[in-house]
Order: structure tokens, then sequence, then C-alpha cells
């Protein structure tokens, strides 16, 4: 893939695809540019059969340092009826990682705020350089928890320290939030891109692509619903799993001691999981 608006995929490693936010020096504010360029980025690569796991990183001082306000400043003034506003935000989806089938790991440093935390969260695994800051922003801005945040934040950190965060609009430096389980790992600001290379990797190089979507789909659709209902679809994925090859090479594999030679996915044909989708934003 080519530079698209202030997007561009790099492949440092086979089947690791790593999109770049930005330009040197900036804070990645969200604009249409980044937001085009991005969404596009993520829905081909989550169709790429050659695509086993995506990094999502900013070339500048930010991961992303929030909106560009001149541009909510313009829609305010547009004083568009609510009913079109509101079909606009769920055209838009910002939160395409979480419908894209294959694992979205974020490496952030600097600011993350507003729609930049609404865009780390809805990622599958989140590498946190020490330098990186948390913040809402949303209230101060008379504005709400928008893009899926009031879903994601109580569903990663809790109730509480989500409450916390978003109500206080207070800055969470990259120590709490990894007491607080916003992100996964921690690492040196020079070691960032290395960090989410090795998690990207591995996750290419050892894990079958037909799992990791299937075990995405069952963890997020699992969060709205019992356990009984849960217990069912991971039945029907399990007997699903045996009829893939995957299963048999991974198994073959470990009885062979040698690394299992997974098939791409989606597949060009063959049947697609069954976990049934749901509207998670």
């Amino acid at each position: 893939m080519t530079a698209v608006h202030s997007v561009s995929v790099a492949r440092p490693v086979d089947g690791v695809a790593l999109i770049e936010m930005g330009e040197p020096g900036s804070l990645n504010l969200w604009d249409t540019d980044l937001e085009l360029g991005l969404l596009d980025a993520l829905d081909e690569l989550g169709a790429d059969p050659g695509t086993r796991a995506i990094g999502l990183v900013s070339r500048g001082r930010a991961f992303c340092g929030g909106a560009d306000l001149s541009r909510v400043r313009a829609l305010l003034a547009a004083d568009r009826p609510a009913a079109e506003v509101a079909d606009d935000v769920l055209e838009r989806r910002i939160t395409r990682a979480l419908d894209t089938p294959t694992p979205v790991v974020a490496g952030i440093h600097g600011a993350c705020v507003g729609i930049g935390l609404a865009l780390a969260l809805a990622c599958d695994i989140r590498v946190a350089a020490t330098d990186a800051r948390f913040r809402a922003a949303f209230p101060e801005r008379g504005l709400i928890a928008e893009h899926g945040t009031s879903w994601l934040l109580p569903r990663i950190v809790g109730l509480g320290d989500a409450l916390d965060m978003l109500l206080s609009s207070r800055t969470v430096d990259a120590e709490e939030a990894h007491a607080m389980r916003l992100v996964s790992r921690l690492v040196e600001p020079d070691d960032l891109r290395a960090g989410v290379l090795q998690v990207l990797t591995r996750i290419a190089g050892t894990v079958s692509p037909r799992s990791a979507a299937v075990i995405k789909e069952q963890v997020y659709a699992d969060q709205g619903r019992p356990v009984e209902p849960a217990l069912r679809a991971a039945a029907n994925e399990m007997a699903a799993a045996f009829r893939a090859p995957d299963a048999t090479e991974g198994v073959r594999s470990f009885l062979e001691k040698r690394p299992a030679q997974f098939p791409p996915y989606p597949p060009a044909t063959g049947p697609a999981p069954t976990v049934e989708k749901e509207n998670r934003s």
C-alpha cells in the first residue's frame, strides 16, 4: 500500500503490517485526512489474507493529541439535524479496529487524548512508552464519551477507574495506565517500535489467523451475552475448528516438533467463523 493522506503502511516482517500516522514532530491531531487514511488502511489490511497482525503507531510526538478543534468548530457551526449527525458518527465508525478480524496492536507514546484515546481502546493490545499520557478530555469540551469509550473503557480498566478518567478528565501517566491495565506493556520511548514489532511478530509467526479471528470475535461478542449463550457459541466454534485445517496443522506441528504452517485467513473459499456479529460501539 502506498501512502494515503497522512497515513502509510510499512511491511517490516512477513505477515505484519505497520500503520504509521501523522508527520514527524506533530501532535497527530485527528482530522479528515487522518480519519480517511487510517480507516481505509484498516479495511484493506483486515481483508488481506497475507496480513496476520496489524500495528498502529504515530510518526509524530504524540500518538494522537485529540481532534482538530477547527474541524469540530466547523461541525458545530453547520447546525445539522441531530439524527443526521448521529448517522454520520455511526457510519464513520472510528472503532474500525474492533471489526477487523486481524489482531491490532497500538504503540502509544506522548499524548493519547480524546478521540485518540477512543482509537487506542479499540485496538486489541496496547503497548505504551513510559512518556505516554492518557486523558479523556470530552467533558472539558462539553462533549460526551465518544465512539464507544463508555463501552470499552469500563471493560478494560473497571467501572471505578473508567468513571474517574471520564468524569474528572484528568491525565493518567504511563505507569498508572499500566497499573490499571489500560495498557498491557510498558517500554522505554526508544524501544516502542521494537516492542510493538515483538508482539506483532509473535502473533504473525506462531498463531493461526483463523483462531485469532474467531477468538477476537468471541471475546467482544461475549461482553454482551450471558454465560450459557457464550458456552454454546464456544462449542459451535470448537466443532467448526475441528473441520478446519488449522487444528490439524497445530497438533501435527507440535507432535513433530516444528513450527506450524497455518493457512491464510480468510481463505479464498470455505466457511467463515460462526460467531454472530454484534454492534459493539
